[in-house]
């Protein structure tokens, strides 16, 4: 199990933000071996199909330059300007080539990671530089993997080689009496042979090299329980500091709701549980609305505010149970208590109308 610089076991999957960085930072897994064998196979596919363009166009080369030669003298500005078409010749024989090889290596790292441009890779980095770390990663479990991929190839390719050659041994050594064309048309097919056996064997070790690469890639990538923690606090922020957060705002809505109850019309309790205010405003709401609700400490805190304020308190215990759980502060009453609600309001308005009778007969 592999372990981090504190000494912890890495035994946690990668999380995404670990994943997204690590992209951002060009660690993908990649394996070189899958692009060796998509280019083999695209250079012998493309020089199969072009081989007749190939062929005419190195003919006909060859035989424009034997006649310059012999009709130009030979001089330093002669001697240029057949390097020069020389050089563009080949170029255009061998651009097919060349664009085949872009478009098939462009499509094997689309293939592999995806459309990906990082420049972090190539920042130079001075531990690159510190020899302990160097042999390190010569001597690491992927030093090793890349040792016994060039091995393999090696011990792979070569004997396959040297079979398919010693079988043919009587007809390579009758090509001396061929005729160019069937000596051409044999060493064609024998390439052929041998490219096809490269490519089958290539193609073996690059899957076996894909899925190693990924499978090194997700143990590179494992984090410490410690490193799950601190990337979720980063992420989400820390815990405690939320909390803090929640019960701030918490207590701000609770003053809010604290300083809507003086408005209130009525204060409907359980009596000690529950405690509901109601204002009733017909012009400007058509329901009653609950404008404070608490429970247990805020319950005691909205009657003594209606006590201070002479708000009437009125003990109707389903009613205040239905309205605590229905409604939450601010919103309406529902239609089914309606009826009950009106109840209340109508004693508490029968009430208030005695006591400013009672006023007003004692102001008399």
């Amino acid at each position: 199990m592999a372990e981090s610089e504190s000494g912890q076991e890495k035994t946690e999957s990668a999380t995404p933000r670990k994943r997204e960085k690590a992209r951002e930072e060009g660690q993908v897994p990649k394996s070189q071996e899958v692009n060796t064998a998509l280019l083999m196979i695209a250079g012998v596919t493309a020089f199969y199909l072009f081989i007749d363009d190939y062929w005419y166009g190195l003919a006909d080369a060859c035989q424009y330059y034997l006649r310059y030669c012999a009709e130009v003298s030979i001089t330093e500005a002669s001697v240029y300007t057949v390097i020069l078409e020389v050089a563009l010749r080949t170029l255009l024989i061998a651009a097919p080539f060349f664009v085949i090889f872009f478009i098939v290596g462009v499509i094997a790292n689309l293939f592999q990671v995806g459309f990906l441009f990082s420049a972090k890779p190539l920042t130079p980095k001075m531990d690159k530089l510190n020899p302990i770390s160097g042999m390190k990663r010569i001597f690491s479990a992927r030093g090793a993997m890349e040792l016994v991929k060039s091995i393999g190839k090696i011990f792979l390719i070569t004997p396959v080689m040297i079979y398919i050659v010693y079988r043919d041994i009587p007809e390579i050594l009758g090509l001396a009496g061929m005729g160019v064309l069937d000596a051409l048309v044999f060493i064609g097919y024998e390439a052929l042979e041998l490219s096809l056996w490269a490519i089958l064997i290539l193609l073996i070790l690059a899957i076996i090299d894909y899925i190693y690469q990924r499978v090194q890639h997700e143990r590179d990538l494992r984090m410490t329980k410690e490193e799950v923690k601190q990337e979720l606090k980063d992420v989400q922020g820390d815990p405690q500091i939320k909390g803090r957060i929640r019960s701030i705002q918490r207590e701000m809505a609770r003053r809010r709701m604290m300083e809507e109850v003086p408005g209130a019309d009525v204060v409907v309790t359980n009596p000690t549980e529950y405690a509901i205010a109601i204002k009733y405003a017909p012009d400007d709401l058509p329901a009653p609305q609950v404008i404070a609700k608490g429970k247990h400490l805020n319950a005691r805190r909205i009657k003594e505010l209606a006590i201070e304020c002479d708000i009437p308190i009125v003990e109707n215990r389903p009613l205040a149970q239905s309205l605590y759980k229905l409604v939450d502060v601010g919103g309406l009453i529902p239609p089914e208590l309606y009826q009950a609600v009106a109840e209340v309001l109508a004693y508490v308005y029968r009430l208030k109308n005695r006591v400013e009778n009672y006023v007003q007969k004692k102001a008399q």
